[in-house]
């Protein structure tokens, strides 16, 4: 804490740049007819961990087989395949984010990513994809940007992440709690 401080006051920065939840308070009530909806919401992330993680796990086995297929040209195919991976990925985010169309910048004040669109516009899905990991949890979990990313653009991002993520299993790459 006090390093981060430090760095901070060294740069002429804030420590409120880099907090990623909204320092404006607010009062959401919640009503019991809102508790089934939590519990399904549950019951289906409960699936879709299960199924990241079998799925995982069976990428992460058939990578090893490969490996040791290839032992005598590791570690070449091993630094071949992760950088052919990086490239796929590149790719397939930029690919979801030119099937989402441009919005108009809203109210929040928040940084969002412009890629394909013009000057006060911005793509959600890219916003989501095409940025730090940092930023996208920011606004993901930021009570300021209501109705700013659309159900369908938060779906289609969330499905590309998920297939990437899911197929990154096995690759020498460091894997931290945004990318796990």
């Amino acid at each position: 804490s006090l390093i981060s401080y430090g760095l901070c006051y060294l740069i002429g920065s804030e420590i409120e740049e880099f907090v990623i939840y909204a320092d404006k308070p607010t009062t959401k009530e919640w009503e019991y007819r809102d508790i089934p909806v939590f519990i399904i919401v549950a019951a289906m992330l409960g699936v879709i961990t299960s199924l990241h993680t079998r799925a995982m796990l069976t990428i992460g086995t058939w990578r090893n087989r490969v490996k040791a297929a290839l032992h005598r040209v590791q570690p070449c195919a091993q630094i071949a395949e992760t950088v052919a991976y990086a490239a796929v990925c590149a790719l397939l985010a930029a690919a979801a984010s030119l099937c989402d169309s441009c919005t108009a910048r809203g109210e929040s004040g928040l940084q969002y990513v412009a890629f394909n669109c013009g000057p006060g516009e911005y793509n959600p899905v890219a916003s989501l994809l095409v940025t730090t990991s940092h930023s996208s949890v920011k606004l993901l979990f930021s009570g300021l940007n209501a109705g700013e990313i659309k159900a369908g653009s938060s779906i289609l991002a969330f499905v590309t992440y998920y297939t990437l993520n899911v197929c990154l299993a096995g690759l020498p790459v460091p894997g931290g709690a945004f990318t796990a």
